[in-house]
């Protein structure tokens, strides 16, 4: 692997990670007023300190360090970042997508069929 791939992963990895890491930490803080406790991102990937056999995995949403309260491991809040920036992104593609079909249709973003006369028709007379 190429020096220049290796510093573009990894600086990659740095910029994300910490993009949808404050992102998320920003959200959750909000949402929860300050009152949840996370995870530093230094945190990530690492595992509660129980003994466990080979084959069972860690599902817990919170990590346990020696002497301090449990706190929202740095995966989720990291997921509710990134969960954020796509639902952002979708907001933003609607909006600029929707605004696009409103100039090109004249303002209303609708346009009837042309034969919406002969369906109005056929259902006045159907309905009699």
């Amino acid at each position: 692997m190429p020096l220049g791939e290796i510093i573009a992963e990894a600086v990659g990895e740095v910029v994300i990670y910490g993009v949808t890491y404050w992102t998320g930490y920003a959200f959750l803080s909000a949402v929860s007023l300050g009152q949840l406790e996370m995870a530093p991102l230094s945190t990530f990937s690492e595992k509660n300190k129980e003994k466990k056999k080979w084959y069972q995995a860690d599902w817990s949403i919170w990590l346990r360090q020696n002497g301090k309260k449990k706190a929202l491991r740095a995966e989720l809040v990291v997921l509710t970042g990134l969960a954020l920036w796509i639902v952002a992104g979708i907001a933003i593609f609607l909006a600029i997508s929707t605004k696009g079909a409103n100039q090109s249709h004249g303002g209303n973003g609708f346009q009837p069929s042309p034969h919406a006369d002969d369906l109005q028709k056929k259902w006045k007379q159907f309905s009699r």
